[in-house]
């Protein structure tokens, strides 16, 4: 059960049914219907921006007084039901709803398409080891971290981590800056 679940209830799910209609080709939710006090909104974009903790941009739509994340609001539109699993985006693009961008995953698979992160080497886990006065590649898979080694040349622990990334299936965009 994700953190969402237990909003995403089958009122909610009527309500956006009735209320908003989505086009899979563009990753937009207009509003087809006001419910209250949206009126002027109807025949508009539903969604609005919202920027994550870690730097991630998405988009959120309000259904009775409670914000929704956008992609599983569209994900209920296009397949009829709530998501069983979180939404992965396949690009990398938190605001990019097509279908065609949009996976169901477990948070593992989630965590295998994430965008760089802060690192002093400027690669997804690889680190300088002080004591050891290497560089350190390390990857994290299955809830364990597996180090790779350490290395005297970054280009040598950059490829031991990009290695490890395919023997453990991580997206080819995983790591890549957006």
């Amino acid at each position: 059960m994700t953190n969402y679940a237990k909003h995403e209830t089958d009122e909610v799910a009527a309500i956006v049914r009735e209320c908003f209609s989505y086009d899979a080709e563009s990753g937009d939710v207009i509003r087809i219907k006001a419910n209250r006090s949206h009126h002027q909104f109807v025949g508009k974009s539903a969604c609005f921006p919202i920027e994550d903790i870690w730097g991630m941009k998405y988009f959120k739509i309000s259904v009775k007084n409670r914000q929704y994340m956008a992609h599983r609001i569209c994900w209920l539109l296009h397949h009829g039901k709530w998501p069983s699993a979180l939404i992965d985006h396949e690009d990398g693009d938190g605001r990019n709803n097509r279908i065609s961008n949009l996976n169901e995953v477990d948070g593992q698979k989630n965590n295998m398409n994430m965008k760089k992160r802060s690192s002093l080497s400027g690669h997804t886990g690889v680190r300088w080891h002080k004591q050891g006065k290497k560089w350190n590649a390390r990857i994290h898979f299955n809830g364990k971290e597996i180090g790779l080694g350490l290395f005297g040349n970054i280009d040598d622990a950059i490829a031991a981590r990009k290695e490890a990334e395919v023997k453990y299936g991580f997206h080819p965009n995983h790591g890549m800056q957006r």
